[in-house]
């Protein structure tokens, strides 16, 4: 069957004799059985059977009494282009079939030869369907062409949109044009209330009234919710037209009853729901739905989508401008508070907070402040028109309930949060119990720091709610106000801490000097003027310290290198007078214990300050030189009388001991022993003295340390005896030979093995020496068994005549001083003399040697 529906097909016969109608239908149904015919001979029959009987094709006699062949073509093209017109005659010249084509006939057919009819009627049907075809695509290309026209338009204007409305306006009126036989609804959506507005709707002006009667209310007041699961699902973010599944119920988020929307669907014809979402940044903005009789032709889905994706992007520009907008808006009001210029800091707050309330067009505004050292809360400040138009009459001391729970809250957030009112009692504002003012739309921003809410800005009385900018905004401004406070408070700080380390450093009786890198003298205090003899209200001028004080330059060196030196001096003021004359320093040499120490400026800096600490020790170094002498002078006037008497006493103990009794002889080994003890005690104080003023001399050479020890040793063999101790020696063989003062470390041995007779009343004592090959150095050790040492004694033991006493042992005959000589010996060869002690088990003391190897390799 040519006809591809399912209907029949309709045959139109136009002919006066039924014989040939017969004829006709006979030929015709051979080819198509079961068409439907229709015979008609006179115009009137003919233009009715036109409209009501719509044939699919006409077949006609050419010659009627009333009616002709060509009369009918003509009628026949007025009413359709489409619809093939047969001629079928008796007889028909040339002439006549060529005058028929050129009207517009499809075929002529002779009576005669009617057989070919069938077929005829067959090549017409296929020709009408070509012709459909081609009328069909001529009008979807000029279709085509129409909605690309509306698509160019329509994408200029976006182009210069300002507007979201504009936007909006644009998209909706295009769609409107592309698809003008469809309801058009445009809707805008509210994320945060999770709802979509109709903004606009398009093709259901005759049933508005019915629709408001179905819904119970007025179309512009309706709302779409927005389910949790479209927004996820991304159902409006693809940015491409997608159908809506079980219709006008799920697409109205089942806000209403599903009869009624079927009903609605009913009404309006609706057989399909199509939906494109606009979005800015993946952000679901709103968007088109389609509501359809038939399905969408492709062509306009993608012409939509693409009008929905510029609509898209010129939201993103929009969005971007103002966001821009608002960033400039932000710079401004940030310009404005760093521009701001005032006497007091409560003046700067009173108008930062007037530029926060400005930007985000708050009415109301004020600042807590939180002290962790207490539970106190301080009004900081807060905007005027809360006592004058709010009349909160005493707002300088609100009630404490009401910052309680606001800082309560506050703390509990620990991050910014709205309020939607907040109420003062109504004692503050002189109002009767009960009518307590409400405060509505607030923001609240709380400084953190150290986990702790440290201060709150409170603003609100804004006339609709905060938005994302509105927060950035305040954030940006008070973090901005918060440093600043900050950054006053920390001058504060910094301005009392300089003021009393000047008070500190003015009033210090240590002479004190503040110098650059190369010395040139940059602040002193009062101690340093009254030691050059300068008014203590003049500070001396191209004044260079190191030169003043003689350093050296490898001092200099020194003390850039190392960062710290101390240093003892002896400096002229005849030559201080020479270069500054209006120095008054009293004549003759100063003594001075100088402290010498770097100081960066910054951590980025490489610049170098450093300060010197002068102490004036002329005095103490007199003193020193006079004890000195004294003692020199004590000990060599007593060494001469004493030898005397010792001799005497030994020269008595030989002749004269066979005329005395046991007591006589007793006295006498008494005073003898203590000659001995007296004159030891002057040896001891001698040495150390020569020592303490390097007034010693050392005679340092490689010598063997185990020969050394060993002819140490023999001078305690009856000591040992006599105490009832062993002396052992465990010494490390082939050593290496040590730099040392042969007699000095003779002395440090001996003064160890003495004591550690002294204090080791029954057992070992043992010498050991070993190599520490990574050191290249020598050990010596000196381990006892005996009574040990507390660790509080343990520190004192080199302070000059400190002597350790213990209740059980019998007193210790001794100077003190042995140790502290030992100590300064071994400092002299570059070591120390290092104690191991633990009471009732025993003490190591021991020391280190260079070996020749070491000193060989330096």
């Amino acid at each position: 069957m040519v006809n591809k529906m399912s209907e029949p097909i309709r045959v139109l016969l136009v002919e006066d004799v039924m014989e040939d109608a017969e004829l006709n239908k006979r030929e015709i149904q051979k080819e198509l059985p079961g068409c439907v015919f229709h015979v008609v001979y006179t115009k009137e029959s003919f233009l009715e059977a036109l409209d009501r009987f719509q044939p699919h094709v006409i077949v006609s006699d050419y010659s009627m009494p009333q009616f002709d062949g060509l009369t009918a073509l003509h009628h026949t093209l007025q009413k359709s282009k489409t619809t093939p017109f047969i001629l079928c005659t008796g007889s028909l010249n040339e002439d006549t079939a060529v005058e028929c084509m050129k009207n517009g006939a499809t075929d002529y057919i002779i009576k005669e030869h009617n057989k070919r009819l069938g077929s005829s009627v067959i090549n017409a049907l296929k020709l009408r369907e070509t012709k459909i075809q081609d009328i069909q695509r001529k009008k979807k290309e000029e279709n085509y062409q129409m909605d690309q026209q509306s698509l160019f338009e329509a994408s200029h204007d976006l182009l210069l949109a300002n507007s979201i409305e504009r936007v909006e306006s644009i998209l909706f009126s295009a769609v409107n044009k592309i698809l003008p036989d469809s309801i058009v609804v445009l809707s805008r959506a509210d994320i945060v209330r999770g709802v979509g507005y109709l903004i606009d709707v398009h093709g259901v002006k005759p049933f508005v009234s019915w629709l408001q009667n179905a819904l119970s209310m007025d179309i512009s007041d309706f709302k779409v919710p927005l389910g949790k699961e479209a927004i996820e699902d991304m159902v409006y973010n693809q940015g491409r037209i997608v159908p809506i599944k079980n219709g006008l119920c799920t697409f109205l988020g089942k806000a209403f009853p599903e009869k009624i929307c079927q009903m609605i669907e009913k009404k309006l014809s609706i057989s399909y729901i199509y939906h494109i979402g606009i979005s800015s940044h993946y952000e679901y903005k709103g968007g088109i739905t389609l509501l359809q009789k038939d399905t969408l032709e492709e062509d306009k889905a993608r012409i939509i989508e693409v009008l929905v994706k510029q609509s898209s992007v010129t939201y993103e520009k929009l969005e971007a401008m103002e966001s821009l907008k608002k960033q400039q808006n932000r710079m401004e009001s940030l310009l404005r508070l760093v521009q701001i210029k005032t006497n007091t800091v409560q003046e700067f707050l009173d108008r930062s907070l007037q530029e926060v309330m400005d930007a985000t067009q708050s009415k109301i505004g004020f600042l807590l402040r939180l002290h962790d050292d207490s539970d106190q809360t301080e009004l900081v400040c807060y905007s005027r028109n809360l006592v004058e138009e709010y009349t909160i009459t005493d707002f300088d001391h609100p009630p404490s309930t009401f910052l309680f729970d606001l800082c309560q809250k506050t703390q509990q957030f620990k991050k910014p949060f709205s309020l939607d009112h907040l109420s003062f009692p109504s004692q503050t504002l002189g109002k009767k119990p009960g009518s307590d003012l409400q405060l509505h739309t607030l923001f609240v921003l709380p400084v953190v720091e150290n986990e702790n809410v440290c201060a709150v800005l409170v603003v609100g009385e804004k006339t609709d709610e905060y938005t994302t900018s509105d927060i950035e905004q305040v954030t940006l401004m008070f973090d901005s106000i918060w440093k600043w406070i900050k950054q006053k408070e920390a001058d504060q700080d910094l301005f009392q801490r300089k003021e009393q380390l000047h008070n500190i450093l003015e009033f210090s009786p240590i002479s004190t000097i503040r110098c650059n890198d190369k010395g040139e003298l940059l602040e002193s205090n009062r101690a340093l003027k009254n030691l050059l003899g300068l008014d203590s209200h003049t500070e001396p001028t191209h004044l260079n310290c190191f030169s003043l004080f003689h350093f050296s330059n490898s001092e200099i060196e020194m003390v850039q290198t190392k960062g710290l030196i101390r240093i003892e001096k002896t400096v002229n003021s005849e030559r201080w007078k020479k270069k500054l004359p209006e120095l008054s320093t009293p004549s003759g040499n100063h003594d001075f214990d100088i402290t010498c120490k770097k100081i960066q400026i910054t951590p980025e800096s490489e610049t170098f300050e450093y300060i010197l600490q002068i102490h004036d020790i002329s005095e103490r170094k007199q003193i020193d030189r006079a004890k000195n002498e004294f003692i020199n002078t004590v000990s060599h006037e007593m060494r001469t009388p004493l030898t005397s008497i010792k001799q005497s006493m030994l020269l008595m103990k030989e002749f004269f001991t066979t005329n005395m009794n046991t007591d006589q002889s007793s006295l006498l080994d008494i005073a003898l022993r203590n000659t001995e003890r007296l004159t030891k005690l002057i040896q001891n104080m001698l040495d150390f003295q020569k020592l303490t003023t390097f007034q010693s001399y050392f005679h340092k050479k490689y010598d063997s340390i185990n020969d050394l020890i060993k002819q140490v040793v023999t001078d305690f063999s009856i000591r040992t005896v006599e105490n009832e101790v062993t002396l052992q020696l465990q010494l490390e063989e082939n050593l290496p030979l040590v730099l040392m003062d042969s007699d000095k470390i003779s002395q440090v041995i001996a003064n160890l093995v003495d004591n550690a007779i002294k204090f080791t009343p029954k057992g070992t004592i043992k010498i050991v020496t070993e190599m520490l090959l990574r050191e290249g150095q020598v050990k010596i050790s000196v381990v006892d068994t005996g009574i040990g040492i507390e660790p509080e004694n343990v520190s004192k033991l080199m302070l000059p005549f400190f002597k350790i006493q213990k209740e059980e042992m019998k007193k210790t005959e001794g100077t003190g001083l042995g140790l502290p000589i030992c100590k300064k010996i071994l400092v002299l060869h570059d070591t120390d003399c290092f104690v191991e002690s633990k009471p009732g088990k025993g003490s190591t003391f021991y020391f280190y040697l260079k070996t020749k190897s070491t000193e060989d390799m330096q």
